[in-house]
């Protein structure tokens, strides 16, 4: 397990306070299953970005640091549903 990435830490919790959105179970869900069929998957842990993965498949503004999913973005409807 490799020691937590301060900066990049500092970087998601920056993006994450002008947007804070957190994303539908079915897109966290989603996000866990692609994270643990990584190979870059260690547990809890992401070996190419150090993010611990329960948090990070939560945050809308957050994505994968190989492009396996992205950040989240919400529908507007102008009023209508």
């Amino acid at each position: 397990m490799k020691f937590p990435n301060p900066i990049t830490a500092l970087k998601a919790l920056f993006r994450f306070s002008k947007r804070p959105e957190l994303v539908p179970q079915d897109v966290e869900d989603a996000r866990t299953e692609c994270c643990d069929r990584c190979e870059h998957s260690s547990g809890n842990q992401c070996q190419k970005c150090t993010c611990y993965i329960p948090l990070k498949v939560k945050l809308s503004t957050e994505s994968c640091p190989i492009k396996k999913w992205g950040q989240y973005h919400y529908q507007k409807f102008n009023g209508l549903t």
